[in-house]
């Protein structure tokens, strides 16, 4: 693999991650007019196949604040051995019921978003965006959670 042209494996993974975001966003129409970009541009960004098409850094908050993740910053920290915390979940110590608790009300809110979208059996763009958004902050919960669990928590 490692004599295919296109962007490397950072590359690849950061156009992924572009992608993610965007489908989180809604989508290349709604989010390239959120931006105030052409869809065209938007597209490239997230395609290996355009090499030198890159998302422009000052977009990269709005999207994710519009994906409700920050799935690219995540990204870069990875790819240089980082790990992406908000500051109010640092981990102080172990697991407790509090977090337990949370992750509760995480699956709370999921279901009854899910729910609510699954009652006519069409997700519209906004039943999209706020299904993923639930699910991210599900996730995030867990991991946090699981930092705890694996004693990573600072």
């Amino acid at each position: 693999m490692g004599d295919l042209p296109g962007p490397g494996k950072a590359g690849y993974m950061l156009k992924a991650a572009v992608r993610h975001a965007v489908t989180l966003a809604g989508g290349v129409s709604f989010v390239s007019q959120d931006l105030g970009i052409s869809a065209g541009y938007l597209s490239k960004c997230h395609s290996p196949v355009y090499a030198d098409h890159h998302l422009r850094m000052d977009l990269v908050p709005q999207l994710e604040e519009m994906a409700g993740s920050p799935v690219i910053t995540e990204t870069l920290a990875k790819l240089q051995t980082f790990r992406l915390v908000r500051g109010d979940e640092l981990a102080a110590g172990n697991a407790t019921l509090a977090d337990l608790a949370r992750i509760l009300c995480q699956v709370g809110h999921f279901s009854t978003c899910f729910a609510t979208a699954l009652e006519d059996r069409i997700f519209d763009a906004h039943e999209r965006r706020e299904t993923n958004s639930r699910i991210e902050d599900l996730i995030r919960e867990l991991r946090n959670v699981q930092s705890k669990v694996n004693g990573e928590g600072a």
